[in-house]
């Protein structure tokens, strides 16, 4: 734990901030799971109160289905940033982190794994990547790269 420590220590104001961003993201959208799906099998041990929600509004079912996605895509690409401005990740590595959410919502649609493909989580995942390119062109423009 001391190396993670030292290690983040060394962080520039800006990665930390990107690390400390990621990390909320990632909290927001476990709350968000809890407050709008507690019936998911992580949160079976807690017995969470399962809430009636009978408004369905924008806000209400981006909330239940798609805040925590764009939350944990979120955070990857700050990760996938952070790494790549410390030149730990190559061009090809950063291009499978982009791959992962849609490998994913494509291993649930073939049922190798357990949740619901949705079209609009790949479109979720696709918006937040273009953001993420846009805002950090680091992601896509490889700085003083060697092979």
């Amino acid at each position: 734990m001391s190396g993670v420590y030292h290690w983040f220590t060394r962080l520039s104001v800006r990665h930390k901030t990107l690390l400390l961003l990621a990390i909320g993201l990632l909290l927001a959208g476990l709350i968000n799971y809890y407050l709008f799906q507690p019936q998911i099998l992580f949160f079976e041990p807690f017995h969470p109160v399962r809430r009636s929600l009978n408004d369905h509004s924008f806000l209400q079912l981006f909330l239940i289905g798609y805040f925590s996605d764009a939350a944990w895509c979120s955070a990857l690409m700050l990760v996938t940033v952070v790494l790549s401005e410390h030149r730990v990740l190559y061009f090809r590595n950063k291009l499978l982190i982009f791959l992962l959410p849609f490998a994913i919502e494509a291993a649930q649609g073939f049922g190798l794994l357990k949740g619901t493909f949705d079209w609009y989580d790949l479109l979720t995942y696709g918006s937040v990547e273009c953001a993420s390119i846009i805002l950090f062109p680091s992601l896509i423009f490889p700085l003083y790269e060697k092979k």
